[in-house]
């Protein structure tokens, strides 16, 4: 589904206000993969961070999304975040910034997903981890 502007604004904040005060239930586990420990992590388009919560215990835990009433619901879970849209504004980090950036569920909904790439080969350690789901 590809929404743009104002109308991928409001679809966003009405999505999210749903999950206000709902059980976490990640799709997945980052710790499946790798054991995740002391790390710096960015999540784009990070919602309401049920996904990645449980990371916040050990690790430093950002997050960007184009939707406020999202990122309301993850500050409570300790994940620092910052309203970004990513298909328009480039990351408000510093270079060579995360030891592991996930993306889930973000790249087909994008007009541009190459500047966004751009972006990430921008601010992930030289060996970092990017986690895709798509």
């Amino acid at each position: 589904m590809l929404i743009s502007g104002n109308n991928q604004q409001r679809f966003f904040e009405d999505y999210y206000k749903t999950f206000a005060g709902k059980q976490d239930i990640p799709d997945f586990k980052l710790t499946d993969y790798k054991n995740v420990s002391g790390k710096q992590i960015l999540v784009i388009g990070v919602g309401t961070g049920r996904d990645i919560s449980y990371l916040t215990k050990n690790n430093m835990v950002y997050g960007v999304d184009v939707s406020a009433a999202g990122l309301k619901i993850a500050i409570g879970k300790g994940i620092k975040v910052k309203v970004v849209d990513v298909d328009r504004n480039k990351l408000p980090y510093r270079s060579k910034t995360f030891d592991i950036i996930v993306c889930k569920d973000l790249f087909e909904h994008l007009v541009n997903p190459y500047s966004l790439l751009q972006e990430i080969k921008r601010v992930i350690k030289k060996r970092g981890y990017l986690v895709v789901n798509v």
